[in-house]
């Protein structure tokens, strides 16, 4: 006998850190039954051995690339080595990607991350992201990788996996938790306040914010007339308001607003229209006349802005509060207009007429640019009354007398007095005039500078008297009543007259 021929090779395939040899036995065995193989890798001369075919050599090194060749042994010894075979590369699957971390965007999500520092002994050729709810993926060969299908709103995690040849990794550790983002929606409420040289703007949040906390609010505006969208300069800032200076009065501009997030700017506001203008405040001092059918009353007005402006201002009568100027039901209504430089008072006292006595509302609206102020009061008109002297005749060649007659009583409810007696300056009519006196000695001590304060004489100027000014209030006397108290305050019978009341 002698030693074997040598076997023939078959194939090598890889495993993980091994692989696995096929052969075919020698046609000689050399007079000897073959009693093992052996095969030997290269590099690395490491062996497996065995009885038959296949052979399996273990600690091979991922990644590298291995040959191997077999040998033959009886009882004489070895035969020589077969041919090499194919080369193969030992390899497993990855391990997972580290380091996870995911960006939310619009209905979708960005998720980066680390390599696996041993990709298995093969190159990886894909990454593979999955979420969490939801089990949306998406797919590449490199970090990032983008997410889409997902839900604005919703929160989510994502893992990744690796894959090489051979198969695919486990799954990574999850991301950190995101709420997935969009641009806010629009801004609401928008509304404006004209003033001098200025519109003064605010608005409501948006309903949604995209996911994402507003940073900032974009204003714009533009000419009604014409013209291009200008954005207002005012810094960033999330209050929802902003007051658009430099504006040309008594020129109509258009307003929008956009919310920004960390995402982007959204969609606008509904657009207003405003006119700035010099802002005004008007004021109702008193009424001078409230004898039908005319009504005098006092008002003020005062140009609050910086600049000289025009004022048009318009005042009515209605008979009721809500009844306003132009609404259709006005008892009489007028306009007219001032220059009024700025911070100066304009006093004026506007004339007006109702059909008889009863009771009223006063308004007046002063106008500027596409905004108002506006004011109003309740009066009650009187009808005029005269007081008329009667006197008779005697025959014969007789004198006749005159006797004062008044011709209309009334008993009120509270104490008697003249409206001469709660005329406290004695300029004919009851107003904020005396009252104004009268509160100057509101509950002071008796005895008082202005005696006639104490209307009713109890020695107290309290809320009796209050109560008797105001049972007065805006009444005027006549012509004739005027004569009429001068007579009576010249005479010798004119305590008895004082004491009564005559409107």
């Amino acid at each position: 006998a002698t030693v074997p021929d040598a076997p023939t090779i078959g194939t090598a395939t890889r495993g993980n850190g091994e692989a696995t040899i096929t052969f075919s036995a020698p046609a000689n065995n050399g007079g000897s039954a073959i009693t093992g193989y052996t095969v030997t890798s290269s590099p690395g001369g490491l062996t497996g051995t065995g009885g038959s075919s296949p052979i399996v050599v273990t600690g091979l090194s991922n990644g590298t690339t291995y040959t191997f060749t077999v040998k033959a042994t009886n009882d004489v010894g070895d035969s020589i080595a077969s041919a090499t075979s194919n080369s193969v590369v030992p390899a497993t699957v990855p391990d997972a990607p580290t380091s996870v971390v995911a960006t939310g965007g619009n209905s979708q999500a960005s998720v980066a991350f680390n390599a696996p520092v041993n990709n298995g002994g093969s190159v990886i050729t894909s990454y593979t992201i999955t979420s969490s709810p939801g089990g949306f993926t998406g797919v590449g060969s490199s970090s990032p990788i983008v997410v889409t299908g997902l839900s604005n709103g919703m929160t989510y995690t994502f893992t990744v996996k690796a894959t090489n040849e051979v198969g695919t990794s486990v799954s990574s550790t999850a991301s950190e938790s995101i709420t997935l983002a969009t641009v806010p929606d629009a801004p609401t409420n928008l509304a404006g306040t004209a003033g001098d040289n200025s519109v003064a703007l605010t608005w409501s949040a948006p309903a949604f914010n995209g996911g994402s906390a507003i940073t900032d609010y974009v204003v714009e505006y533009k000419l009604t007339s014409g013209g291009v969208w200008s954005i207002f300069s005012d810094g960033v800032g999330t209050t929802p308001s902003a007051n658009v200076i430099n504006l040309a009065n008594d020129n109509s501009y258009d307003f929008r607003v956009y919310a920004v997030n960390a995402v982007g700017q959204g969609s606008a506001s509904s657009e207003i229209s405003k006119t700035p203008g010099s802002p005004a405040q008007v004021l109702i001092q008193s009424f001078s006349d409230l004898i039908s059918p005319s009504i005098a009353t006092a008002v003020r007005i005062t140009n609050e802005g910086s600049t000289a402006y025009e004022y048009q201002y318009t005042w009515c009568i209605t008979n009721a509060d809500t009844n306003l100027c132009g609404g259709g039901d006005d008892i009489f209504s007028a306009t007219a207009a001032r220059w009024i430089d700025p911070e100066e008072n304009f006093d004026t006292t506007l004339s007006s007429n109702v059909s008889g006595a009863g009771s009223y509302w006063f308004h007046v609206r002063v106008d500027y640019g596409s905004d108002y102020s506006y004011a109003s009061q309740s009066f009650t008109a009187t009808a005029e009354t005269t007081i008329t002297p009667s006197g008779g005749g005697g025959g014969g060649g007789g004198g006749g007398g005159s006797t004062i007659i008044p011709t209309v009583p009334i008993t009120p409810t509270i104490p008697k007095a003249t409206i001469s007696a709660v005329d406290f300056n004695e300029d004919n009519i009851v107003n904020s005039v005396d009252f104004s006196i009268m509160l100057a000695f509101w509950k002071t001590p008796y005895p008082f500078k202005n005696s006639k304060v104490d209307v009713n004489g109890d020695r107290q100027v309290n809320s009796v008297d209050f109560s008797i000014l105001l049972f007065h209030w805006g009444k005027r006397l006549s012509v004739s009543q005027a004569n009429f108290v001068k007579i009576l305050a010249t005479g010798t019978q004119k305590q008895p007259y004082l004491k009564q009341e005559y409107v």
